[in-house]
């Protein structure tokens, strides 16, 4: 696997200077728009996506069936996949957040406070979720038809499957739905935001399950 990470974090060397510009942007947004939250969650979505794009160079010009002459597994491919993305992904929004926290602390505009960590939790929840619907889909589907599957899950998925879930949980549990979000509302922004980022890492392991399934099934 660490042949692999090298060979992905090389592909992404090779767009530096994207990512640089990228990120100037969204620093320069963040303090013209005044909003410390913008670079947190604009420039972590970008990583998920050179993520993704990394999919697509292994599967260009029949790079499958090339990479599986070497040693390395069907199952070690998709872990590495998913190790890379959080390795990724997750120093993305380590450094986005830092300069969010700089910008807070020199600006001293907006306090730190529960709703400002509950944005940067929403913001790696919102990553993990994409990146475990949609890895899933670009194995199955690869690079075109995967990313317009990318796209409709995004705008779909994550809205729809928590107000049907929840009312469907409601009807069989007899739940009123008013109390239970004024139940959640006393759990405090804190305890939701950890709910929802372990809820977000059963996602991924899920996912990672549902990838390895799909690459050994899947024909070169």
């Amino acid at each position: 696997m660490k042949g692999m990470l090298i060979k992905d974090f090389c592909i992404l060397k090779l767009q530096k200077n994207a990512v640089l510009v990228l990120l100037a942007m969204c620093v320069v947004f963040t303090v013209f728009m005044k909003s410390p939250s913008y670079i947190v969650n604009l420039f972590p979505m970008y990583g998920f996506l050179l993520v993704l794009g990394t999919l697509t160079y292994d599967e260009f010009d029949r790079g499958y069936s090339f990479l599986f002459t070497l040693p390395v597994s069907r199952r070690g491919y998709v872990k590495e996949k998913y190790v890379f993305g959080l390795l990724f992904c997750g120093g993305i929004w380590i450094l986005s957040v830092l300069i969010s926290l700089i910008y807070v602390w020199i600006t001293k505009e907006i306090p730190i406070d529960d709703a400002l960590m509950v944005n940067y939790a929403v913001s790696i929840i919102l990553v993990l979720v994409f990146m475990g619907t949609s890895i899933p889909v670009q194995l199955k589907y690869g690079n075109e038809k995967g990313r317009l599957a990318v796209v409709a899950i995004g705008v779909g998925v994550g809205g729809f499957a928590v107000i049907v879930g929840g009312i469907q949980l409601g009807k069989v549990f007899d739940i009123e739905m008013t109390a239970a979000l004024q139940r959640v509302e006393k759990m405090g922004a804190g305890t939701v935001s950890v709910i929802g980022c372990i809820v977000s890492v059963i996602l991924i392991v899920i996912s990672y399950k549902i990838s390895v399934r799909i690459m050994e099934k899947k024909e070169f």
